[in-house]
């Protein structure tokens, strides 16, 4: 979604676990989310080179999909996911995005915020289950299944944002940037269409630092 955005970034994969218990499905997204962030943070103020300038922003998504109170997380074979989305079938569930943005330096400030959208399932046959199963397309994902590509066959209706339910809530990103005054300019692709546009928006200011290449985690 960042590389749609034209922003700049690269991934690094933080090194803890997720918590997995004893909090709400909200306060667990969000848990995970800044765990992840605050991991790769630690990372870059002890990595030598350009990133101890400490003029980085650091990302980190948690996705959750919660039915009945109950987080679904990712199949371990195509028969638990088959019977996730049996469990899904003809039913409305919640998909949770915990969302936070960190930037680093003397005037270091963070923000975690949450995202949540309702996704209603059409009543599904056992052979349609067993198609999308075996398409092998949701075992990857929370859930089961992914509503950008052939997972959109199974949705009746979402109420909320669209993008949270792929992974990365646009608005909610939109919004820490705002909050936390990160300029999208100062974030886009050099010479890109999306890096004169944003120049011009509201989300600028004159004073706000200039970043460098945030990391998703």
């Amino acid at each position: 979604m960042l590389t749609r955005l034209a922003i700049r970034f690269r991934v690094e994969k933080p090194m803890v676990d997720e918590e997995t218990d004893g909090l709400s499905p909200l306060d667990l997204a969000q848990v995970n989310a800044r765990r992840k962030a605050r991991s790769v943070g630690a990372f870059l103020l002890r990595s030598p080179g350009p990133t101890q300038e400490l003029k980085e922003a650091v990302l980190g998504v948690d996705t959750i999909v919660v039915l009945d109170g109950i987080v679904l997380g990712k199949p371990r074979d195509a028969r638990e996911a088959q019977a996730m989305l049996e469990a899904l079938s003809g039913r409305t569930h919640e998909v949770i995005s915990g969302l936070h943005l960190e930037r680093m330096g003397p005037a270091e400030s963070a923000l975690t915020l949450a995202c949540s959208t309702k996704v209603t399932f059409r009543r599904l046959s056992r052979r349609e289950t067993e198609w999308y199963s075996n398409t092998g397309e949701g075992l990857d994902k929370a859930g089961a299944y992914g509503i950008q590509d052939l997972g959109s066959l199974l949705v009746k209706r979402i109420d909320g944002c669209y993008f949270n339910v792929v992974g990365f809530p646009v608005g909610t990103f939109l919004t820490a940037l705002k909050r936390l005054s990160i300029p999208l300019a100062n974030l886009a692709v050099e010479d890109s269409p999306s890096a004169s546009a944003w120049a011009s928006t509201s989300f600028d200011s004159a004073h706000s630092p200039r970043f460098g290449t945030p990391n998703l985690v």
